[in-house]
Order: structure tokens, then sequence, then C-alpha cells
């Protein structure tokens, strides 16, 4: 293992030497397994024995327990340099093992990362209905040119069977494809760059980035109540804060909201710069500075914005599936309607000409 060149603090900088892509599901067991162990005094080894018996990868266990019990890493170490977990989440045990913060902050990371998936599930289900929908459109397409194109001298049975049977195999293929992709989708791990770049797209599109925002929101205030808990300093809690919203309005004013930290100003006047920051934040965290209840104003607003973003969520995603639908039945309709009128047109040719 290897470290990169010493920073300005005299201290050598961790690297990441791999990633372990594990997904949020598998993220969520492995906070959990550690906060609940670490609360009742289990020792690591114990815990990584709980890992595999809890069917996590047993070559990332591996990794973590030779880096942890062979090596002598800090729990946080290891996590950073085997890419465990995600980016921001690293940082934040790395700084919490230092304050002795490591049960709270794993139990809160486990939370957001089961909720995320259970996020993802919902709209997979959601999807299920619309996803046999299109399956049995595709056979109904079949009948309909089988339909329209007569039934030449032989029985009803006799034509509509073939159209079944191709009309099933083409079904289940499409239905096929798409459970493939929504499983991968699932399975997408949680530090790939893909999913960071996924949410910045939707944050453009009008309809579906309501909720998303609301979800930047919502992270920015509980990264920065966990940080400043966790004892990071407040220009990193703010850089922190701001990566974890993944919304490149805030990113885009990290250095100047530290800046006019650093020049004196309030934290409320800081955050003022980010021009994405809801000011219903820096109201709140206006009166926690004055009030010395900056922690529990933050609690509120995540608690709050997370509310908001799942309600907004519920509606977007009735509102996909019933358009989903209705665009398929639009879909069949206009077929069976074109069809039709080029099949009586094609009758009246042969008729009158």
């Amino acid at each position: 293992m290897h470290y990169a060149d010493v920073g300005e603090s005299g201290k050598k900088a961790l690297v990441k030497e791999s990633s372990t892509y594990i997904t949020d599901t598998e993220a969520e067991k492995m906070c959990k397994l550690f906060a609940d162990g670490l609360e009742a005094g289990v020792g690591y080894d114990r815990i990584f024995d709980f890992m595999i018996r809890q069917r996590l990868d047993k070559k990332m266990v591996s990794k973590l327990r030779s880096s942890v019990i062979q090596y002598g890493d800090q729990l946080g170490e290891a996590f950073t340099r085997l890419g465990l977990l995600d980016a921001v989440s690293r940082k934040m045990l790395l700084v919490a093992e230092e304050q002795g913060e490591l049960v709270p902050t794993f139990r809160e990371q486990g939370k957001t990362f089961g909720d995320r998936d259970r996020r993802r599930k919902k709209f997979a289900y959601a999807l299920a209905p619309s996803i046999v929908l299109i399956g049995f459109t595709t056979i109904l397409f079949q009948i309909i040119v089988v339909m329209a194109n007569g039934l030449a001298d032989g029985s009803a049975w006799d034509v509509i069977k073939p159209a079944l049977v191709t009309g099933g195999l083409q079904a289940g293929s499409i239905i096929g494809i798409q459970l493939v992709m929504i499983w991968g989708w699932l399975q997408v791990p949680v530090d790939m760059s893909i999913r960071d770049l996924g949410t910045r797209f939707l944050l453009n599109v009008p309809l579906i980035s309501k909720p998303i925002r609301y979800r930047s929101m919502a992270n920015f205030t509980r990264y920065l109540r966990q940080s400043l808990r966790a004892g990071m300093d407040m220009s990193r809690s703010i850089e922190l804060a701001a990566e974890a919203s993944n919304n490149p309005r805030l990113s885009k004013y990290i250095d100047a909201s530290i800046e006019a930290l650093e020049a004196g100003y309030s934290l409320e006047q800081c955050l003022s710069v980010m021009k994405g920051l809801d000011p219903e934040i820096l109201d709140y965290i206006a009166i926690g500075e004055e009030t010395g209840k900056l922690e529990e104003n933050l609690r509120y607003l995540t608690k709050k914005f997370d509310q908001l973003a799942d309600d907004n969520f519920d509606r977007v995603v009735s509102f996909l599936t019933a358009f989903l639908r209705y665009v398929i039945i639009i879909i069949v309709f206009i077929f069976a309607l074109f069809k039709g009128l080029v099949n009586m047109f094609s009758n009246w040719a042969t008729t009158f000409l």
C-alpha cells in the first residue's frame, strides 16, 4: 500500500488504490453491520465474520480484514484505499473515526443507502404493469395485422394462431430485455460516475427535476449536519455538503462560499452565494446560528426536504406510469385505425378499379 505526496498539513493523503463495486443494498447492509457491531462493542474481526455470513462479497471482506487486522489501518483508511461505499461517505468516515462518531455516521449512511435503494425498487415495481401491457400490445399488433389482411379461406383460428405464436415470442423477448435493463439499473454500484451524471442530467428535465432538486437540498443539509457533528471544520463541511448534493449549481460556488467564510462572514452569509440553495435553508441556518440550535435546524430541514422529495417522487412515478399506459393504448388505436383504413381503401380499389 502507498500514500500520495505529503499535503499542506504534513500528513500524507490517502489514495484510492482500487474500487470495490457494491450496490445500495450491500452498502446498507455493510453500514448497518458496522453500526450495530461497534455499538455492541464487537471487534472488527467478528464484524467481518458477520459480513461473510450476510453474504457480502468474500473477496472484498478478505481485503478489508487484511487491511484492518493485518496491516493495522484505521477503518476509514481501509475504506478509502479499497474504494468502499462512495467518495462522500469515505470522507465522512475518515473524520468520524477521528472524532469517535463512527456508530451514528454508519447508521445514517446506511439509512441513506437503504432509502435510495427502496426508491429505485419502488419505481421499478411501478413499471411492471406497463411492461406487461407492452407485451400484450405486441401480441395484439400481430393479430391486428392478420385480421386487417383478411382471414382468407381458412378458419379464424388457423390464421390467428401463427400471429399469437409470433407475437408471444416477440413479447417475451421485449419483456425479457426490459427486465434485464431494469435489473442492471438496480445493480449499478454506488461508486460509479454514471450515477452522478444521470442525476445531473435529470436535474435539467422539467417534470422529473423537482423531486431530485428537493433531494439535493436534503442531502446538502444532511451532510452539513453530519460533517459538523463529526468534527469537520466549516470549510470542509461546506465542500462535502455541496459534493453530496450532486447539484452542479451548488458545487459551482464552493470556492466562493469558502472565501466568504475565510473573510469572516457568518455561515448563512457564506451559503447565500450558492444561487441554487433554497432560501428556507438560509433562513433556518441563520436562526440556528443565532440561537445555538444549528444542528437541530439542519435536522429539521433534512426531514422536510426528504418528505417533499418523497411526495413529489410519488407524483412523478404515478404520472409517468399512467402516461406510459395511455401512450401504449393510443398507439394501438392509431395502428389499428391505420391498418383498417388501408385495408378498406385497398378493398375499395380492387372492387371499383
